[in-house]
């Protein structure tokens, strides 16, 4: 069937007879078809009886200021464009404070002394710190060793944190 039409389509005969087509009907246009265009007039105005007016007692009560104020407090609306429609959505609260904060620390080595435990020099924020490992560094951060390379830091839960030696590290601690 596709290549039935496919060949009929492609046919200079069916060119030529569309071709031919088109040709006579711009000829029959032309030439009107012999036939009368309708006739286009104004509109006729009927002359009958006048039209009963309606009642316009009531008309200077549409247009009262009274009956507008009526109706929007009906409405519970501080504006005549109130809509019940729409309702915006409610603002957001503000956000909750922060329940930790980050802290620098740099670690920048240990030493020991005869008769004393190993002791670990750390930066923190701006301020030298000097402690013996295994005590608090932070709320929740203690000292659970230190060597050449790093220091470990170890949280309550279990967690560590790894400084390598004279890296600033970020560590975020809970507030107190």
């Amino acid at each position: 069937m596709t290549g039935l039409l496919h060949s009929l389509l492609k046919s200079r005969s069916l060119s030529m007879a569309v071709h031919v087509a088109l040709w006579m009907l711009l000829i029959f246009g032309l030439t009107s078809f012999h036939g009368t265009t309708p006739y286009f007039h104004d509109t006729d105005v009927l002359r009958g009886q006048p039209q009963v007016l309606p009642p316009v007692t009531n008309l200077a009560d549409l247009y009262s200021t009274q009956m507008v104020q009526v109706k929007i407090t009906k409405q519970d609306a501080t504006s005549p464009f109130y809509t019940r429609y729409f309702v915006p959505a409610p603002a957001p609260g503000p956000p909750p404070p922060p329940t930790t904060r980050k802290i620098e620390i740099t670690y920048l080595g240990y030493y020991k002394t005869t008769g004393s435990s190993t002791r670990v020099i750390v930066r923190m924020i701006d301020t030298l710190v000097e402690i013996p490992v295994g005590s608090q560094l932070v709320t929740n951060l203690s000292i659970s060793a230190a060597n050449m390379q790093a220091l470990v830091l170890t949280n309550h839960a279990g967690l560590t944190n790894l400084l390598p030696m004279n890296v600033k590290t970020i560590v975020e601690v809970p507030l107190k």
